[in-house]
């Protein structure tokens, strides 16, 4: 879709010139006569670019913009100005460029392109700051051994930051979170962060993505070229196409990037992730060697979150917070001995799936503290009378220490009314043993 730019000029006739010279060059123009109405149209369409007569600076045109565009949500501005000193005074006031008579297409596009540009990265990085905030309240968050050897690899590898990376681990385990606080926590953070989904199976649309349309009239810089300085993140590199591979082994190894008629040096860190085994592809001849080893220059696993358990709690927490924020509702809580429960599972679909079983809970509008029910957790099976032995008695029968351990469980649980948290305590076992040791034995579903 075009770019939108506003125009905001008090001379009609000026206005109706300008917006022709910025329809030839491509873009959608909205028109404004006055600073009110150039606000007005900024904050309902939202243009990317505006381009302001410097009569308005009185008015607060390009410092109203400017304002806006510091939050992160207004366009770059291009002050329209009669001489040098009123656009060294529009620059002061927040403007990122400036024009002055007489207006000349190749000018106009020259500095419409590179306010463009500046609007990308800005919305890129703030956009970024905003994931990445919740990334880190996510897979990152923790005090786990696991946890704790993944951030310190990490801090090593931002230290580095031309080398290529390579994440592996499970769907759902957060590798994209350790490649965007591996971009923020590095020299690039102040250039873009994208995101390659190589399981596109578009491949075709995926390559001009990537690269830029084979053929067009005038050159259309490709993703690899608009990152450039930044960090590009391929993730599920295992499913990139042949092609796609070939072309990506080359650029890895020129280090160069054609855009038109030019050779650009190719400045951008690859990080690539897979939750498959790559070493096994290349034996299989499903992937690239030489771009096997281009990529896998420095490596990083992220634990499953099963191997992370005591982390599960935290997690938990901050997920609910974070979504009840999202949704706007009151946090409901934790029933008692949920948390245990949660640390207690499997969670194959790992930290995605903790995220997306709250966010289950608290959609459900049950009105009480979050159970196991409202999450989706399996049943746990109560225990059958004919199962429980007496108070005084363990199997004389079968005196494995296995059967014994089981008697001893299910007898304390029977005096402790099913309260697992104080059967725990009884046994002198932490919690998470105790619901390792129940699934063992079959005692909950």
């Amino acid at each position: 879709m075009p770019a939108r730019v506003l125009i905001a000029h008090r001379d009609p006739q000026a206005l109706e010139e300008v917006a022709a010279l910025c329809r030839d060059a491509g873009y959608l123009v909205l028109l404004a006569e006055s600073a009110a109405k150039a606000l007005e149209h900024a904050r309902r369409e939202a243009p990317e670019l505006a381009l302001l007569d410097q009569g308005l600076l009185a008015e607060g045109g390009p410092a109203g913009l400017a304002r806006l565009e510091a939050g992160g949500a207004g366009p770059s501005v291009v002050a329209l100005v009669a001489s040098a000193r009123e656009g060294a005074a529009a620059l002061a006031a927040g403007a990122r460029a400036w024009l002055a008579p007489p207006l000349l297409p190749r000018p106009l596009r020259a500095v419409l392109a590179n306010a463009l540009e500046g609007h990308r990265v800005r919305h890129e990085r703030d956009q970024l700051r905003a994931e990445l905030g919740e990334a880190r309240g996510a897979a990152l968050v923790g005090t786990s051994t696991p946890l704790r050897h993944l951030l310190e690899a990490l801090g090593r590898v931002a230290a580095t930051p031309r080398t290529t990376v390579l994440i592996t681990g499970e769907p759902g385990s957060g590798r994209e979170a350790v490649a965007r606080a591996i971009h923020q926590s590095s020299a690039r953070r102040v250039r873009p962060f994208a995101m390659v989904r190589c399981a596109d199976g578009d491949r075709k649309r995926l390559e001009a993505e990537m690269f830029g349309p084979p053929r067009r009239p005038e050159p259309r810089p490709g993703l690899l070229e608009r990152v450039r300085g930044g960090t590009l993140y391929l993730h599920e590199v295992a499913e990139l196409g042949p092609r796609l591979q070939t072309r990506l082994a080359e650029l890895l190894e020129e280090r160069s990037l054609r855009s038109g008629q030019d050779e650009l040096e190719f400045d951008v860190r690859v990080i690539a992730s897979t939750s498959r085994d790559l070493a096994g592809g290349v034996e299989e001849g499903r992937f690239r060697e030489d771009l096997y080893y281009r990529l896998n220059v420095l490596s990083l696993a992220v634990p499953p979150l099963r191997e992370r358990r005591e982390d599960v709690p935290l997690l938990a927490r901050r997920f609910l917070a974070q979504i009840c924020a999202k949704v706007g509702r009151p946090s409901p809580g934790f029933a008692q001995g949920t948390l245990e429960r949660l640390t207690a599972e499997s969670w194959p679909g790992n930290v995605r799936q903790l995220w997306n079983a709250l966010e289950r809970g608290v959609l459900s509008e049950a009105g009480r503290p979050l159970g196991p029910a409202e999450l989706g957790l399996p049943g746990e099976e109560p225990l059958p009378p004919a199962e429980a032995p007496q108070a005084d008695s363990l199997p004389l029968s079968d005196r494995s220490l296995r059967a014994v351990e089981e008697a001893l469980i299910r007898r304390v649980l029977l005096e402790s009314g099913g309260n697992r948290s104080r059967a725990a305590r009884v046994l002198g076992i932490n919690r998470t043993t105790l619901y390792n040791k129940l699934r063992a034995y079959g005692i909950r579903g």
